[in-house]
């Protein structure tokens, strides 16, 4: 799934973590704040999304997504790496995007 087609998908996560459709490991539910929970779920719903189940995310994307400033979504997206629930299968370079792949239980 290519970055300048994410709107959709990251439209789709907001309508699906609203509706509380995503299940989400318990470990990010019972211990997390609403902005993390947040950025896991958009993690989810792209790897759900796309058909082989990577997606490119900007941290600017996923910092409007999870309505915070990039110093603090920058740590969230390193945290759920660290917990090997997210890998980066691709650095970003330029203008393109990290490429990754939710590894967490759905």
């Amino acid at each position: 799934m290519k970055a300048d087609h994410n709107a959709d998908a990251m439209t789709q996560a907001r309508r699906w973590l609203d509706a509380g459709w995503l299940a989400l490991p318990d470990d990010i539910l019972a211990e997390w704040d609403d902005a993390t929970r947040r950025v896991a779920g958009l993690c989810l719903a792209l790897t759900m999304q796309s058909p082989d189940g990577e997606f490119y995310l900007s941290e600017r994307a996923a910092t409007t997504f999870a309505g915070l400033d990039a110093r603090f979504n920058s740590y969230r997206l390193g945290l759920l790496q660290v917990l090997g629930l997210l890998i980066q299968t691709e650095p970003g370079r330029g203008n393109r995007p990290a490429r990754y792949r939710w590894m967490g239980r759905a």
